[in-house]
């Protein structure tokens, strides 16, 4: 009998201890939050999700709390408005589009432009929903190709890459599980592979020169791309080795990335604008498709702020100015993380590290090539800008005018303000924040 009811004890210690996992999100005590399915442990919680699992102390949650679908809580946001208030619909509006609902977005904007037909965050929401940035009812199909010429450049705006350089990143940056894509092999580029130094090593040999016939495109296109990488055949064969869409890289910027940086850093009265602000420019044209979306891959991916730290970061993605910059000014540095200078109208593009914001860009700058070699683009940098794809950062991105010290405030002179009306991050994505990697203990904080 004793016996019985001891192991009846251990049962329920056991339940109690490893409770049956739920969608749920842990409010962390610093301020972040991580979803995912949540089991309770002796020590706390463990929780999984499609990125990992991770196990997290109860010491250092705050509160747990249940998770709602996303169609639950639009209708919380539209019982908690009014329903003739353009600004609140623009707000539910914003509060959608950051979560990559578009087609709820877009008719919230549209709700707030029949109210108001000349609101003007409405409108310019609703140009970006419907002139390609975005993906799903409105915005463009994934892996389109876009105008083979850049459209024309505006009064005031920089150039935009052209087709040439856009082949050159979709080359670079193809991956060889990307079968789905169509891949163009033109004036016999694959025989004249084989007659290289390297493809004579694969032609000569039967078994090689078998399975590399078996590649599929995309995998072969890769093994062409990385045997001829820093050779002197390089030019003259990659250019005939065309992908015709965009590779997932590329498809995920521009649904995860350039969706959230347009209406902040990227907008046109910030670093999207005519005028140069620090050493950032970007493009903010909705009209301009593919040409735009590789110019601003181009200048991320190029860029270098004024302590020496990259704007994308390949090797160490933590490091990225996007990121770090990104982060709320009054969230304590750690281990000499830097922050966006005091800007007058500057808001963050996350709350903390565990923001599924931050982690959608941690993700796409972590699923990055580490080594992609010299492209040889053709880009000419924008006025004040120079890019840096990896050689001496001695001289790189001179700024025309500094966009503010990070002692306090600048004056205000309706350059550096950005929209008022922002969304709010997006929801967690249930990726556990990866640990913060110590950047330069002396570096200090500044605008990029």
């Amino acid at each position: 009998m004793a016996g019985r009811v001891l192991m009846g004890v251990v049962i329920v210690l056991a339940s109690a201890a490893w409770a049956p996992a739920a969608m749920k999100t842990l409010v962390l005590k610093d301020g972040s939050t991580v979803t995912g399915d949540v089991s309770e442990t002796a020590g706390g919680y463990l929780v999984k999700s499609k990125y990992g699992s991770r196990e997290i102390s109860r010491d250092d949650v705050a509160k747990v709390t249940d998770v709602m679908s996303f169609s639950e809580e639009y209708k919380q946001k539209l019982a908690g408005i009014d329903a003739k208030s353009a600004d609140d619909h623009v707000k539910v509006g914003q509060w959608a589009y950051d979560r990559n609902q578009l087609s709820v977005a877009e008719k919230e904007v549209r709700e707030a432009l029949d109210i108001d037909k000349d609101h003007a965050k409405a409108k310019k929401l609703l140009e970006l929903l419907t002139a390609g940035t975005g993906t799903g009812s409105v915005g463009p199909k994934e892996g389109t190709t876009g105008p083979d010429e850049p459209p024309a450049v505006k009064p005031g705006e920089i150039a935009l890459a052209g087709p040439g350089d856009i082949q050159k990143i979709r080359l670079s940056e193809l991956t060889s599980d990307e079968n789905q894509l169509p891949i163009v092999f033109s004036n016999d580029v694959v025989k004249r592979f084989l007659k290289t130094p390297l493809g004579k090593e694969i032609a000569d040999d039967a078994k090689a020169l078998q399975r590399f016939q078996a590649l599929t495109p995309a995998a072969r296109a890769v093994r062409i791309r990385d045997a001829v990488a820093g050779t002197a055949d390089a030019a003259d064969i990659l250019k005939d080795v065309a992908v015709k869409s965009d590779p997932r890289v590329i498809v995920r910027m521009r649904e995860k990335v350039w969706t959230r940086v347009a209406l902040r850093c990227g907008s046109r009265e910030c670093h999207g604008g005519a005028k140069l602000n620090g050493v950032i420019r970007l493009v903010n044209r909705p009209d301009a498709g593919a040409a735009a979306a590789y110019t601003n891959f181009i200048l991320l991916d190029g860029m270098v702020g004024k302590t020496g730290d990259r704007l994308i970061d390949r090797n160490e993605p933590e490091r990225s100015l996007l990121l770090q910059y990104g982060l709320p000014n009054d969230l304590p540095p750690k281990d000499g993380q830097l922050r966006h200078a005091k800007v007058k109208g500057w808001l963050p593009l996350y709350k903390n590290t565990g923001d599924g914001a931050y982690q959608d860009v941690l993700r796409w700058i972590s699923s990055l090539r580490k080594d992609r070699g010299d492209l040889s683009l053709d880009y000419t940098a924008p006025e004040g800008v120079k890019l840096d794809f990896g050689g001496s950062l001695e001289g790189v991105l001179q700024p025309a005018k500094p966009l503010g010290g990070s002692g306090g405030d600048t004056k205000d002179d309706g350059s550096d303000k950005v929209p008022e009306t922002q969304p709010e991050p997006g929801p967690d994505t249930g990726a556990p924040a990866p640990p913060e990697k110590p950047a330069d203990p002396g570096a200090a904080s500044g605008a990029p």
